[in-house]
């Protein structure tokens, strides 16, 4: 269930961010924290934590 979760969080934070800006407009840490999620460094609980910040702060909608 978490993964499920993960990745439909990781596909619309995708969508969002490609729907607005480029993907050079996109920071450098947002690239990293899904980088290291989908490697593994990371758990689902602190890439979802990322996301909702990007949300809480309108990065994202």
């Amino acid at each position: 269930m978490k993964t499920l979760i993960a990745t439909i969080a990781a596909i619309l934070l995708v969508g969002s961010i490609t729907s607005f800006v480029s993907a050079e407009g996109v920071p450098a840490w947002v690239k990293n924290n899904a980088g290291w999620w989908a490697d593994g460094a990371i758990s689902e609980s602190e890439f979802i934590s990322g996301i909702q910040f990007l949300i809480k702060d309108g990065v994202i909608v």
